[in-house]
């Protein structure tokens, strides 16, 4: 559900930034002041903070004395509706839900009345933003998986804070997990194909690269062939989040080239030296795949460290 409310919001922000209304910010002062009304009639707008852009952020409950900054990693759990002033607190249409979601405001991967919002926000805080059309997302119909965005509808987010972390704080989370993952899938991956070693001892299966991959050689059938940055593969693979183990991407039997591969930096780097024949895990910091903005289509979140069981079934020059 991640991806998918990510998904949403990048749609949402691409249809906005492409608006074909002339009467833009006509829509968005109508929605300011359907908003203003709203919060007066439920007595909120005397506490409620204004953004520069004409976004409301109402608090819900009080966070700690750690403000949110734009250079910083913000981890963000949050609702999404279609506001309508008639309903129940506001929340219309449902859109979707996101846990964990991290991002930089600075990175200007997400919409401008969120990243407005959070920035407003200190760690722990709970809040509600309100966003007019016409500041992304959303002053155009757009559509998410499911769910028809209407033109000139206000978002809604009930929004908590969970961290604010360093970059490089949040890097060394991600190594932290990477580490901690590394003998369980292993271990899981030797035992369903049955071969797993006894004694078991994990560091003898893992490489350490400098950019933060670690890879876990699973299966070795002895060849010769390595691949390299000239090589053309044939592979199985199967990519997963690391933090829940859902996948995300899969192939078998494909054939790709290395130095034109669309992969990330970091399946490339853990692909070079894998045998003929041989099977590894790799694993990959948002560094050294998606980083800060996440992939293009919305699949993966930014700051997703991921990873990757790949088979090798043939290398060629």
């Amino acid at each position: 559900m991640r991806a998918k409310i990510y998904t949403l919001m990048l749609t949402a922000l691409s249809f906005s930034m492409t608006s074909c209304f002339d009467d833009t910010d006509d829509i968005t002062q109508e929605n300011i002041n359907t908003i203003e009304a709203f919060l007066t009639e439920n007595d909120l707008l005397e506490n409620a903070v204004k953004t520069s852009s004409g976004s409301y952020v109402v608090t819900v409950e009080e966070g700690s004395s750690k403000n949110a900054e734009s250079n910083l990693v913000l981890e963000t759990d949050y609702y999404a509706y279609i506001f309508d002033p008639n309903a129940e607190n506001g929340e219309g249409q449902y859109l979707g839900i996101s846990q964990g979601f991290k991002f930089i405001p600075d990175s200007s991967i997400f919409s401008l009345g969120f990243s407005e919002g959070v920035q407003e926000m200190t760690e722990g805080q709970r809040a509600e933003f309100y966003i007019p059309s016409g500041i992304p997302a959303g002053a155009s119909p757009g559509f998410s998986t499911d769910v028809l965005i209407p033109s000139g509808a206000i978002f809604k987010y009930d929004t908590r804070l969970k961290a604010i972390r360093t970059l490089a704080e949040q890097n060394a989370m991600e190594d932290e997990l990477i580490e901690e993952s590394l003998d369980s899938l292993a271990r899981d991956v030797l035992t369903e194909i049955g071969e797993l070693p006894e004694p078991f001892v994990i560091e003898d299966l893992i490489e350490r690269l400098d950019s933060g991959v670690v890879k876990v050689r699973i299966l070795s059938r002895g060849d010769t062939t390595s691949v390299t940055t000239d090589s053309q593969v044939n592979a199985d693979y199967q990519g997963f989040f690391l933090e829940n183990g859902d996948m995300f991407d899969e192939a078998f039997d494909t054939t790709f080239e290395l130095d034109t591969t669309s992969f990330v930096f970091g399946f490339s780097q853990g692909l070079l030296n894998m045998k003929q024949g041989e099977r590894a895990l790799i694993f990959i910091p948002s560094r050294a795949g998606y980083g800060a903005t996440g992939s293009s289509d919305g699949t993966i979140p930014p700051f997703e460290p991921i990873y990757f069981d790949v088979y090798v079934r043939e290398v060629t020059e």
